[in-house]
């Protein structure tokens, strides 16, 4: 069977670097042998790819098509590791938010999740929260 990893990655111009970015930290060397048949193309690196490209892991197994090439590409992380970061990081900053506060937060932090999977910039989404936040008054909350 031919392997279409590196025909994959060269649709979204990514390196190798990036491409192990996407598959959850594999180095760029790992990438290589997976692209060269010379590492096993498991179930496990499968999902990866597919998670990485935004398509089902069938699709990983043949050639990209302008479909699916223009699929929105996901990184590694799941909905679950991007709430515990959000979370995490209201902890470290020492903002403290009321229960509606914090509720307000996730459904903002789903929201731009969800929107970024579709293809959205996070850059952008940010910046439009941001302005919207400026617009509405929201106040800042308060440091412990």
């Amino acid at each position: 069977m031919q392997n279409h990893l590196k025909a994959w990655r060269d649709s979204r111009d990514w390196t190798m670097a990036e491409m192990g970015e996407r598959l959850g930290g594999a180095t760029a060397s790992q990438v290589s042998k997976l692209e060269k048949s010379r590492q096993k193309l498991n179930d496990d690196w499968l999902q990866r790819y597919a998670r990485a490209f935004g398509v089902k892991p069938a699709d990983i197994l043949g050639p990209p098509d302008a479909k699916s090439a223009a699929a929105p590409a996901v990184t590694a992380m799941d909905e679950d590791a991007f709430m515990a970061t959000i979370r995490a990081g209201l902890l470290l900053s020492g903002v403290r938010l009321s229960r509606a506060e914090e509720m307000k937060l996730v459904g903002h932090a789903l929201e731009i999740w969800e929107r970024i999977r579709a293809g959205a910039d996070p850059a952008a989404l940010l910046a439009d929260l941001v302005k919207a936040d400026d617009t509405a008054g929201t106040r800042t909350p308060a440091r412990r």
